[in-house]
């Protein structure tokens, strides 16, 4: 099995170890350009290489909801690390995304793919196994697009959210604040921030618990990453995120090892994360 981009990740855990690799799909990618979408000029797909071979198969799709000023491009490691591991994956080049329209209009036109003929996307989508990704203003952006955009909020069923607080953002930078609401979240949810200096201004972990607590009833994964600050995040949490989609959406029992249990080797990483918790699994 080859290296990952997350090389620079230490584990001697097994399940981390695993999933910062490299999966088993070879992948490829397509640009769309120039759409005519509200905030959208380009999608960017990633997907396994055997999609364009097997007729029937059907993958899960994760979409990447960015971070503030930030393009799909600064997370294509993540995505291209994702789809190894058999999903689909978009991002957008909506650097503005805190209120969850960008990824509605995202989903959108990839349903539209999944539906036509003519795209090498036409039925290789699985509706029901869909998920969200997203850091910093993109985690906002996650929260909404799974609690205020009705029709289309019943696909999500998976997320992963290291997102922007509103108090700090009020109380330490003086600025409008990101609006949601997590108290209506209604899926499995894995929430994370650091003990960085930038995370606990953007996101602080007290804050990041105090929303965990307003969820209820689903299965839901909270902890806050060592010896890294907020930009890093994106890295040093792909391991952990990468074993939620495949615990959540791919039934991928040594996924869920991470996760399931007394014994769930994120509640017991102590040389990466503190202050885990885990509830309804």
């Amino acid at each position: 099995m080859k290296s990952s981009y997350i090389d620079k990740i230490q584990t001697s855990l097994p399940i981390e170890g695993r999933y910062r690799m490299y999966g088993m799909y070879a992948s490829s990618d397509i640009t769309f350009e120039n759409l005519n979408i509200d905030r959208i000029k380009k999608i960017k797909i990633y997907y396994p290489n055997e999609m364009v071979l097997f007729q029937g198969k059907k993958y899960p799709l994760v979409i990447m909801v960015n971070g503030t000023g930030v393009e799909y491009y600064k997370y294509e490691p993540v995505l291209k690390h994702l789809s190894s591991w058999g999903f689909i994956v978009a991002g957008n080049d909506d650097p503005s995304t805190s209120d969850g329209v960008s990824v509605i209009n995202t989903l959108k036109y990839i349903l539209d793919l999944n539906n036509s003929k003519d795209s090498i996307f036409y039925n290789k989508i699985d509706t029901n196994k869909i998920g969200l990704s997203g850091h910093s203003q993109g985690g906002c952006g996650v929260f909404n697009a799974i609690t205020k955009h009705g029709e289309f909020s019943k696909y999500f069923n998976c997320a992963f959210a290291s997102s922007a607080t509103t108090k700090s953002l009020i109380e330490k930078f003086k600025l409008e604040p990101f609006k949601y609401e997590p108290e209506m979240v209604h899926i499995p949810i894995m929430m994370v921030s650091s003990e960085g200096k930038w995370d606990q201004a953007i996101c602080p972990f007290e804050e990041t618990k105090e929303n965990y607590d307003k969820i209820k009833n689903v299965k839901k994964v909270l902890g806050c990453r060592k010896n890294i600050d907020h930009g890093d995040m994106l890295v040093f949490h792909d391991p952990y995120m990468t074993a939620w989609f495949c615990y959540i959406l791919l039934n991928d029992e040594i996924a869920g090892k991470a996760f399931v249990g007394n014994d769930a080797e994120f509640l017991h990483n102590k040389d990466n994360w503190e202050n885990c918790e885990i509830e309804n699994i």
